[in-house]
This record gives C-alpha cells, sequence and structure tokens, in this order.
C-alpha cells in the first residue's frame, strides 16, 4: 500500500514477478519508505528522520508488528510529515539475522529476536 495526504491505494507493481520467501528467511519488521520520485523508494522516516525512537523501532530501526506500522504509515502521510509523501509501507526480510553470523533456524524466531 502507498499512504498520501489524499487517502491510500495499492502499490504498483506492475511487471515485478517476486519469488516465493524462502523458509529460512526472518521477519525483521516493517519499514515506511518515501517514494516521491515514482517507481523508487527513498527515504525512511525511522532511520533518515529519527523516528525509530517515538515509533517503538526494534534494534533493525524496523516496526515490529503490521498493525503498528499500518498506524504509522496512516500517521506520517496525513499529519506528521516527517518525509515528503506518499510513504510505502515495506515488510523486510533477511535470510539470516543482520547481528548474527548464523542462521536462524525457523520463521518463529523473527519476533523472539526483537
Amino acid at each position: 500500500m502507498v499512504f498520501g495526504e489524499h487517502g491510500e491505494s495499492p502499490l504498483d507493481l506492475t511487471g515485478v514477478a517476486p519469488e516465493a520467501i524462502p523458509e529460512s528467511f526472518v521477519r525483521l519488521g516493517y519499514d515506511l519508505c518515501s517514494r516521491t520520485m515514482g517507481t523508487t523508494f527513498e527515504c525512511s522516516p525511522l532511520s533518515c528522520n529519527s523516528m525509530a525512537a517515538a515509533c517503538h523501532a526494534n534494534r533493525w530501526c524496523l516496526i515490529d508488528t503490521f498493525d503498528d506500522a499500518l498506524r504509522t504509515a496512516q500517521r506520517f502521510a496525513t499529519g506528521e510529515r516527517v518525509e515528503p509523501g506518499p510513504y510505502a509501507l515495506l515488510e523486510v526480510w533477511a535470510s539470516m539475522l543482520p547481528d548474527s553470523t548464523q542462521e536462524p533456524t525457523s520463521r518463529d524466531q523473527s519476533n523472539r529476536e526483537s
């Protein structure tokens, strides 16, 4: 989804053919990225504008739950504009935890590490 001052709209993924996320990957959290220039993602208010602490971000500067990320995206798009919008809400996955040399054993660990 894309969140802007005039509401929410689907993120145009025309031409994108994503592969399935392998079972060994872990979800690190959700990020919000500004998208003012068309098809590229730009700044994250969580890291670029030091909003991580105010949004209770995890150690990877991401929001743990979809519901919290959704509320934050709506807030940034309609009131607390810390970057020019609109904002895309993105789920962030990794093949291993960024601060680890070992791969996690299951997807269940993605929320335990926060």
